[in-house]
């Protein structure tokens, strides 16, 4: 083969693995989020199970687990969507003006 069509060749095995990995890190994200609403899920309901028989908020530990599961999403999850959020909203905001002044 020449040299033009390795480089071809190699050019699209490059693209392919760029690919996969692209989809096995899509893939990781949604196991992620399912594992952290399945261990989210299962701590509520275990905590009300135990409300439900008489225990206290703060005797059982699920509850106290899912309180502080529950402040730990917040802080990493919907506080870097609303910082995101502001920055778009700031961005359109520079952009209509721009197009007001034009």
């Amino acid at each position: 083969m020449s040299e033009t069509q390795e480089e071809t060749v190699q050019l699209e095995e490059d693209e392919k693995l760029t690919e996969n990995r692209e989809k096995l890190a899509k893939i990781s994200k949604i196991l992620l989020g399912a594992t952290v609403i399945i261990i989210w899920g299962v701590s509520a309901g275990l905590g009300l199970r135990d409300i439900w028989t008489g225990k206290g908020i703060l005797e059982t530990p699920w509850v106290i687990f899912c309180i502080v599961f529950t402040f730990v999403l917040v802080i990493i999850v919907i506080m870097p969507l609303f910082k995101g959020l502001r920055a778009d909203i700031q961005d359109y905001k520079k952009q209509k003006k721009q197009k007001n002044k034009n």
